[in-house]
């Protein structure tokens, strides 16, 4: 029976070796990989689609890499990934704009940073430490250095490596790896087959070396598996033709086999972790939404950040819209594609219980310097976080051009009175 179950045993690790081989043999052997600069297998883990995947995919490689237990890993994409993503800000922009003496690869952090169009560095600073708000090259690489190991990234033309020398002195980290494909990024595990350290010289090289190879493995493959039919075979009774008599025609009663000892039944799994919620915007981050959404013409994510009866103070004297009517007024303008982009150069927020009152300094490429000021509430119908209630619009004058300013807007005034008259 032992031979039998030893013979089934290693039929079964051959089949296993044999799926594993052809697996393998869909790519070249880890030499050539090195020569085409390709991965010879990538494992992806997935994660949200939300704006948060390069950060949450970096710290579920993070955990991956480092072995940790599937509730580890799933808190990592929940938790860690914000903590990553404050972590890279911080490195980037210390003092909320990009630091002039940090640099990667001899390329200082403005260099780096990819600010939309009318976007202040500041502003950008600002908006990367939002939640949803995706990551680029600037974070990727402060990420190798807050980890302090290297980040290999997979696509479709090839993997680069990130942060080769970030890694603290005296060590040798196991890189993470994470995939990029359409927006996304994901975690990954790379799998690249072992052999000779020293890299062919060329294409035909390797070619001819991943042949060798294979006509190898096959042979050896083989040869295991007529080992354990043999053994099969060998351990099958004999069947003759015609029975051969009995020596013992009264033998002795066959006890009765013992009874196997039941089961032991399988642990009860451990219980779902309970998802955390995530935090609640904080007024700073809901006026950062407020103008990304604006200066891409987004009306879905534009209209819900503000109250109900909120009311918007325009440039104009006239332009003050209430509720509804500044829905529509912002709804037909987003249609049209008409967004109003304002950098933020400066913000104050005071909060006191469920009412935040704030001041900004704004930078317009139409209207040059300009101030918002308003007041948010928290809570309210059908919401539990901040919403804007308030926001006036204004454009800053100097005091020197202030009568000149007041001058011409008098003139215009009288202007269109007299037109008005005609």
């Amino acid at each position: 029976m032992s031979l039998l179950w030893l013979a089934a045993f290693g039929f079964r690790a051959v089949a296993a070796s044999a799926s594993a081989s052809t697996e393998a043999r869909s790519s070249p052997p880890r030499s050539c990989a090195e020569v085409q600069g390709q991965p010879e297998r990538i494992t992806l883990f997935d994660v949200p689609h939300d704006g948060n995947c390069l950060f949450s995919a970096v710290a579920l490689s993070v955990a991956i890499v480092d072995d940790a237990p599937a509730q580890a890993r799933a808190r990592a994409v929940r938790t860690a990934a914000a903590r990553l993503r404050s972590a890279a800000m911080d490195l980037l922009c210390p003092h909320g704009s990009p630091d002039p003496e940090l640099s990667f690869g001899g390329l200082p952090v403005p260099l780096l940073i990819e600010p939309r169009g009318g976007e202040s560095e500041s502003g950008y600073c600002r908006r990367l430490r939002t939640a949803g708000e995706w990551g680029s090259t600037a974070e990727l690489l402060a990420l190798t250095r807050v980890l302090r190991r290297p980040i290999r990234v997979c696509t479709s033309f090839g993997t680069e490596t990130y942060g080769d020398g970030e890694a603290a002195e005296g060590t040798q980290p196991a890189p993470l790896c994470v995939h990029y494909d359409s927006g996304h990024y994901q975690a990954a595990t790379e799998r690249l087959r072992g052999g000779s350290t020293e890299p062919p010289q060329g294409a035909a090289e390797c070619e001819a070396a991943t042949t060798t190879a294979e006509v190898a493995e096959e042979a050896a493959e083989e040869a295991a598996v007529v080992a354990v039919r043999d053994a099969l075979e060998a351990a099958q009774p004999a069947v003759n033709s015609s029975p051969s008599p009995d020596p013992n025609p009264n033998p002795a009663p066959t006890p009765a086999p013992t009874p196997a000892p039941a089961p032991t039944p399988a642990p009860a799994p451990a219980p779902a972790p309970t998802p955390t919620p995530a935090p609640a915007p904080t007024p700073d981050q809901v006026l950062d939404a407020m103008h990304a959404a604006s200066s891409r013409a987004d009306t879905e994510a534009y209209l819900p950040l503000f109250a109900p009866e909120a009311v918007f103070l325009g440039t104009d004297p006239a332009e003050r819209w209430v509720g509804d009517e500044f829905r529509e007024y912002a709804a037909a303008r987003f249609r049209a594609g008409n967004g109003w982009a304002y950098g933020v150069e400066r913000r104050g927020v005071v909060v006191r219980g469920d009412v935040a009152w704030f001041d900004e300094s704004l930078r317009s490429t139409k209207l040059g310097a300009c101030r918002g000021s308003g007041v948010l509430l928290r809570g309210g119908e059908g919401a539990a976080g901040w919403r804007i209630a308030q926001y006036n619009l204004m454009m800053a004058i100097p005091n020197h051009a202030a009568l000149e300013a007041a001058a011409l807007a008098e003139r215009r005034e009288a202007d269109t009175a007299a037109s008005e008259n005609i």
